[in-house]
């Protein structure tokens, strides 16, 4: 039970927290925002 529970918490997490949750779409928008000389 305790492994149904931790998937739902992680694509609810990087919507309303993107630094907290490091996934690969909140990770790419954060690392845009954080850095955008990096991209320039």
């Amino acid at each position: 039970m305790s492994s149904a529970p931790k998937r739902i918490v992680r694509p609810l997490a990087p919507s309303p927290r993107p630094g907290g949750a490091k996934e690969e779409q909140p990770g790419v928008k954060v690392r845009s925002t954080e850095n955008p000389r990096t991209l320039a």
